[in-house]
């Protein structure tokens, strides 16, 4: 489950405000006297903020759920990083046969940013329920982010909750593609299962031209 950072702005104010005193009266004895007690306080304040960003931590590995898509079935480097190097399956669902509904969970595009979303502190400062759930909004757009070094993935989320059922159903699958090296005993008993079901099988194969994968279908 994708982790909270601290948010460093909002600790650096927090100690600037413990110390902004002692550092604009050094001149003062008595304010220099009392810098290493601002100094614990600022120490606190951190170590709390520490203790909120765990909890929240937890509370997102509790009560939310991740599902990861893509919509390229053909990037080696997925292959090499999600399937076993080349040894596992894809999965090709086809959402042009989902009709919308209020029980439909529909996957979302992952946003590439540079920047971390920050962190919703409404309920940590004031627990009510509309700052609980605008901070519940604000986290599930936050695990919708990621670095956009990894754009090349073109990923989409399915994010739920524990108030939703965990088994919910997916479209019908479309295709299923066997990795390039995938073992020929999980080779068989897939298209067996495949050929049962009446799902399309294909195999990725490394391009004779180019350093590309290419679909094949497989006949039985």
């Amino acid at each position: 489950m994708k982790k909270i950072k601290i948010n460093r702005r909002l600790v650096y104010v927090a100690i600037i405000i413990a110390l902004c005193f002692s550092a604009t009266s050094v001149s003062d004895k008595k304010q220099r006297e009392k810098a290493p007690e601002k100094e614990v306080m600022a120490l606190e304040i951190y170590q709390k903020i520490e203790e909120t960003v765990k909890r929240l931590n937890a509370t997102i590995d509790k009560n939310m759920r991740v599902g990861c898509l893509t919509t390229s079935k053909d990037d080696i480097r997925m292959w090499s990083y999600y399937a076993n190097g080349h040894q596992g399956i894809c999965i090709e669902y086809d959402y042009s046969q989902v009709t919308f509904s209020p029980k439909t969970t529909f996957p979302l595009p992952v946003i590439y940013s540079e920047r971390r979303p920050t962190m919703p502190w409404r309920s940590v400062i004031n627990n009510t329920e509309d700052n609980h759930n605008q901070d519940n909004r604000e986290l599930a757009i936050g695990l919708l982010h990621k670095g956009q070094s990894w754009q090349d993935e073109k990923e989409w989320r399915i994010i739920i909750d524990s108030k939703q059922s965990q088994n919910f159903k997916m479209p019908p699958i479309k295709c299923i593609y066997l990795g390039a090296k995938i073992p020929d005993v999980e080779k068989a008993l897939i298209c067996q299962i495949a050929k049962d079901k009446n799902i399309p099988v294909k195999q990725m194969v490394l391009s004779e031209t180019g350093f590309v994968l290419q679909a094949k279908a497989i006949v039985s």
